[in-house]
């Protein structure tokens, strides 16, 4: 029941519907919750995590540290400022805006990241991983 759920879904389907591949790299890191920490790019080149944040349909994962934190960071930041998928009041307006900074210490994660986890979490299962 999550807003922009199903159009999450949808977008990342599609960018799989146009490829029967893509690279998972992970350097095996786990979350504090023992969540793999892995990107997903499509032969092309595109991340799929900031393809999704991009567009409005995902937030950034604030609680470790990572590679594109910063660029994932600064991508959410634009779609909310462009009102974009979750950050528009109109499609979303039971949504609470998630905070600019890293300083709230009490974040889990979102769960627009959980299902980008899960999703990755079903790739490396179809792979056997």
């Amino acid at each position: 029941n999550e807003c922009m759920y199903d159009s999450s879904i949808i977008f990342v389907k599609g960018l799989l519907a146009e490829t029967n591949e893509v690279v998972i790299i992970s350097n095996q890191d786990r979350d504090k919750y023992g969540r793999l920490l892995a990107y997903i790019i499509l032969p092309d080149g595109r991340d799929v995590g900031e393809l999704l944040i991009k567009e409005g349909l995902a937030t950034y994962y604030r609680d470790d540290n990572y590679d594109k934190k910063d660029l994932y960071k600064s991508l959410e930041e634009t779609a909310q400022t462009s009102s974009l998928g979750i950050w528009d009041t109109n499609l979303c307006p039971n949504s609470v805006s998630a905070p600019a900074t890293d300083e709230v210490k009490e974040i889990t994660s979102s769960p627009w990241w959980k299902l980008f986890l899960d999703f990755i979490k079903q790739i490396y299962n179809a792979l056997g991983l």
